[in-house]
């Protein structure tokens, strides 16, 4: 299968089968046996505390917190507790991105210039062209770029376009992978797009995902944690030191 093909049925169905069996012999699941495989995790990775959820049938079965969510002021993390998602959020990203492909014409085949606002000679129009799933995949080409922060943060989607069309890839598009933080802001870009909510994918995100799940404990901003003292301090470590890192406005 090239990279532009669609999976045959037949590739579908032995995934499937692959993973029944999987699932098959895998033991079974229990809380007490989690806890403790994360309790040795956190000691391992110096993890000061996290939340979990135990997914069954669709259905969230057991949420629970572990450890402690702010070493000066130990506040013991629970269900309710709120951390930084750092990259987590890409697959938000993705899961508009399929709900576009559901409800409207794009197809995760087309090339990304099939949905941004460039015209031809923009530095988006590859050969081959750049589609929209190798965005999803980090196969685009474009790299993290040692630092995409020099692409963020940014004013709106014409910022973002324009600091692009002086873009060179890495390599060619769909052809290795190589994470990139543009690729899933674009990709949020088109999901956006395509559902008819240009430059307003904050208000997207809320309307097909957070709102509709109930999930009134994520906000894509620092303005949705205002007030909020149920929140987990971030750490980065320097040696054997814990050094609280704060947190910044970055929507990438």
């Amino acid at each position: 299968m090239s990279a532009c093909e669609a999976p045959s049925v037949s590739e579908v169905n032995e995934t499937f089968e692959r993973t029944a069996e999987v699932a098959a012999a895998t033991p079974a699941f229990s809380v007490e046996a989690l806890e403790t495989d994360l309790q040795t995790l956190m000691a391992h990775y110096n993890v000061p505390g996290l939340s979990f959820a135990v997914i069954e049938a669709g259905e969230i079965v057991h949420v629970s917190g572990l450890g402690i969510g702010n070493l000066s002021e130990a506040k013991v993390v629970d269900a309710d507790t709120r951390f930084r998602a750092g990259s987590v959020t890409k697959q938000f990203a993705a899961a508009l991105v399929g709900i576009a492909a559901h409800r409207t014409d794009l197809s995760l085949y087309d090339p990304i210039t099939d949905h941004l606002p460039v015209e031809p000679g923009h530095a988006l129009f590859t050969t081959p062209p750049i589609r929209v799933r190798e965005l999803l995949t980090h196969a685009a080409g474009f790299g993290n770029m040692d630092g995409s922060l020099v692409f963020f943060p940014v004013r709106d989607q014409a910022d973002m376009l324009a600091r692009l069309d002086h873009l060179s890839l890495i390599s060619t598009p769909g052809d290795s992978f190589a994470y990139s933080n543009v690729g899933y802001t674009l990709a949020g870009m088109i999901a956006a797009n395509a559902l008819g909510a240009e430059d307003a994918f904050d208000d997207v995100l809320a309307e097909q995902i957070l709102s509709p799940r109930n999930l009134s404990r994520s906000a894509r901003d620092l303005s949705g944690m205002e007030g909020d003292d149920n929140v987990a301090q971030g750490y980065a470590m320097a040696g054997e030191i814990a050094v609280p890192v704060e947190y910044e406005e970055m929507k990438a």
